[in-house]
C-alpha cells in the first residue's frame, strides 16, 4: 500500500512540468521500491533507458524483484548511492526512509546502518557512456548537495530534473537552486500538500 501511494505522489510532482517520451533517457536517483522507474520504463519503450539507483539492501530486493517479475529489459539498476566522491559510507535505514547524512533531521532517530558504496553521478554515467539526460529524478533523504555537487558534468547535458527538497540546517533547494543557474537552468520551486510537505524544485533548459 505505501509503494502505492509514493508512487502516486511522486509521479505527480515528478512529472508536474515535463511528461516522459518514448525514447528518453530518464535517471532516477533514489529508486525506493522501483514505483517511478517502472512508471518510467514504460513511458520511454524499448528505444528509451532507464537507469536507477537505490543503495538500501531491502529496497533494492525489491525493487530487482519486481523489475524480472515484469520482466522490463530497458532499465537498468544500480546498488550505490549517489554523491560527490566515489567512497563507502554508512547508510542510516529503516522502512520509510534511507540517508547517508548523519545531520539530516530524520537520522536523529534511531536507525539501522549498513555500510554502501557512493560514486558521482558523473562517473556512473560516464561508465556507462550516457552522454544526455532527457530526464532526472532525485528523492534521496538530505543528500541531494552532494549528488548535485557530483554532477557538474552531467548538469551539462540534461533537459529537465526534478528534486526533492529536505531539511539539513534549512532547505537543501536553497543550496542547489544557485549551482542549477550557474548552468544555465531555469529553475522553479514548488511546495504544497500535493508535493509530500517538502519543497521540490524543478530545474529545465
Amino acid at each position: 500500500m505505501i509503494d502505492i501511494v509514493v508512487t502516486w505522489q511522486t509521479i505527480d510532482w515528478a512529472t508536474m512540468y515535463r511528461k516522459i517520451q518514448k525514447g528518453n533517457v530518464v535517471v532516477d536517483v533514489g529508486g525506493y521500491f522501483g514505483g517511478f522507474a517502472i512508471f518510467a520504463s514504460k513511458r520511454v519503450g524499448s528505444k528509451g533507458k532507464v537507469i536507477c539507483f537505490e543503495p538500501d539492501n531491502v529496497n533494492y530486493r525489491i525493487l530487482e524483484e519486481r523489475i524480472r517479475r515484469q520482466r522490463i529489459k530497458n532499465t537498468l539498476l544500480i546498488k550505490r548511492a549517489i554523491s560527490n566522491r566515489k567512497d563507502k559510507v554508512n547508510l542510516f535505514s529503516n522502512f520509510f526512509y534511507s540517508s547517508v547524512c548523519a545531520d539530516y533531521e530524520k537520522v536523529k532517530e534511531s536507525a539501522p546502518i549498513e555500510s554502501i558504496e557512493i560514486d558521482t553521478l558523473d562517473n556512473q554515467l560516464d561508465e556507462l557512456g550516457i552522454k544526455r539526460i532527457d530526464f532526472l529524478k532525485m528523492n534521496i533523504e538530505g543528500a541531494e548537495i552532494e549528488a548535485i555537487e557530483g554532477a557538474k558534468n552531467s548538469l551539462r547535458n540534461i533537459s529537465y530534473l526534478v528534486i526533492s527538497s529536505h531539511k539539513r540546517n534549512g532547505d537543501t533547494v536553497d543550496v542547489i537552486e544557485p549551482i542549477l543557474k550557474g548552468f544555465g537552468l531555469q529553475t522553479k520551486i514548488k511546495f504544497g500538500w500535493r508535493f509530500g510537505f517538502h519543497k521540490k524544485l524543478y530545474a529545465w533548459r
